[in-house]
């Protein structure tokens, strides 16, 4: 706000994953608007889903702003206060020349996780629009062709405002809880795959495609990705099982997450969680997903005392 007043133009806000990025946008821009320095903003995400989200959070925050886009919504209408929308979207719409929006048609762009998607192509929108302009994220980049700092004139490579992992977890009461990572490596993956390790229907699929099944070598994700694969999902469900972090009681799991390799294989994994162990069915394990609109997980998670959960991706 003071860096507002001294006439700069562009910010870069580095925060933890989970300390509020969105929710502190929200509150600059309620200040903004209230202070009548900022009339209409667009708030740029990379994906759809990600654009759910960011309407449902400015919708709970400021209610009483007027949104775009409204469900069906795909022409954009120029009497909303709030816009949020994909790179790809608003680069379509500043490109249209027969209904081109003016460089001046917003007052503050809002661009979340800004050391992804918003160099080459999609920085035309950033130079068309004449606007100021936060970036947010949790991991920006100094690499020649995605310089985060510079992108938002940051100089030696010192964001605007950080609030660090470190300072969410020595926060009283602490925003973020330390984690451990555990990397579960099963004979199985060390050795290959063979005959016996993938099921028949997978072995036919195989040969189908011309390829030997003796011949396969995946690791991680890519192995997920080729074969069904429960066996191995098992033997790492149960090393997870001894080698995790316990609850008070030295039985239940603390709060953990699977990154698995698509929404079919978590859903696989929370299957072989409630087939070991069918007494905690329903409260050990549940499978979140980004295009849940309806966030029951967080309801989950909330009442939930000691759990797993899962998105998407491996290890």
């Amino acid at each position: 706000m003071e860096s507002i007043e001294q006439q700069r133009r562009k910010f870069l806000l580095v925060m933890a994953t989970g300390t509020g990025k969105t929710r502190t946008a929200i509150a600059l821009v309620d200040a903004l608007m209230r202070a009548a320095r900022v009339e209409r903003t667009l708030f740029l995400v990379d994906r759809i889903a990600l654009r759910e989200q960011a309407l449902d959070a400015f919708k709970e925050f400021l209610p009483d702003e007027p949104r775009w886009p409204k469900l069906g919504e795909k022409s954009i209408d120029s009497n909303r206060r709030v816009y949020v929308s994909t790179y790809p979207t608003m680069l379509n719409i500043i490109r249209n020349e027969s209904d081109r929006l003016s460089p001046h048609f917003f007052d503050l762009i809002v661009v979340d996780e800004s050391h992804r998607s918003i160099y080459n192509t999609y920085k035309e929108i950033l130079d068309y629009f004449d606007a100021i302009t936060l970036g947010l994220t949790a991991t920006p980049t100094d690499v020649i062709d995605h310089n985060t700092f510079k992108l938002f004139n940051c100089e030696d490579g010192i964001p605007t405002f950080v609030y660090s992992y470190s300072d969410a977890i020595n926060h009283i009461p602490p925003y973020l809880c330390p984690f451990q990572v555990m990397k579960i490596v099963t004979k199985f993956q060390e050795q290959g795959i063979n005959k016996r390790t993938i099921s028949l229907e997978d072995q036919k699929r195989l040969i189908l495609e011309g390829k030997d099944v003796e011949e396969i070598n995946y690791e991680g994700t890519e192995l997920e990705k080729t074969v069904t694969n429960r066996g191995t999902n098992t033997l790492i469900v149960k090393e997870f099982m001894e080698e995790c972090i316990k609850d008070a009681n030295g039985v239940l799991p603390g709060k953990s997450i699977f990154f698995c390799a698509t929404k079919a294989h978590a859903y696989r994994v929370e299957e072989i969680f409630n087939a070991l162990y069918p007494e905690y069915k329903g409260e050990l394990a549940k499978v979140i997903v980004s295009d849940d609109s309806s966030r029951s997980w967080q309801r989950w998670s909330a009442r939930s005392i000691s759990h797993t959960k899962y998105a998407p991706r491996s290890n």
